[in-house]
């Protein structure tokens, strides 16, 4: 009587297995498009032109995100051929792997960008203010963004 419960077991855990692949690579998806964005709208506040690494790292969130819509559209097709739960097959690990390891890669090279957009010196003029009052004077200068008296 048993032996059907235990024979549906492990088709349960690749059911959910499967879920949880698609899940992760769900948000693998959000996170590539909003890294997108981010450097996209970097881009456009950028005072000059882009260097090649901004080029690199879109590049690589666009193949993230390619191999993210590859990899569901490929568990649902692998599901509904199949009709297996398995998601460890190679095109399916191939797929995630390259979603993962673009994803990563692209971080780090927008790490990279924003350090150089942080240490370079910015075009900003340089504000000063001047106050006199009778025959007191007070001068503000800004300096790196803070007042100094």
């Amino acid at each position: 009587m048993n032996e059907p419960a235990l024979a549906t077991a492990p088709d349960q855990h690749q059911k959910d297995s499967c879920s949880y692949a698609v899940e992760i690579a769900k948000q693998f998806l959000t996170l590539a498009s909003a890294g997108l964005a981010f450097l996209v709208g970097l881009a456009l506040s950028a005072q000059g032109p882009v260097s090649w690494l901004w080029y690199l790292c879109a590049a690589l969130l666009l193949i993230s995100i390619g191999a993210g819509l590859a990899f569901v559209m490929s568990v649902v097709a692998h599901v509904n051929q199949e009709k297996r739960y398995d998601v460890y097959t190679g095109m399916l690990k191939r797929y995630s792997l390259v979603q993962i390891g673009s994803f990563f890669g692209a971080v780090i090279l927008l790490a990279l960008i924003l350090f150089s957009l942080l240490g370079a010196k910015s075009n900003i003029a340089r504000t000063d203010l001047y106050i006199k009052a009778g025959d007191r004077e007070v001068t503000m200068i800004q300096s790196h963004g803070r007042l100094m008296a």
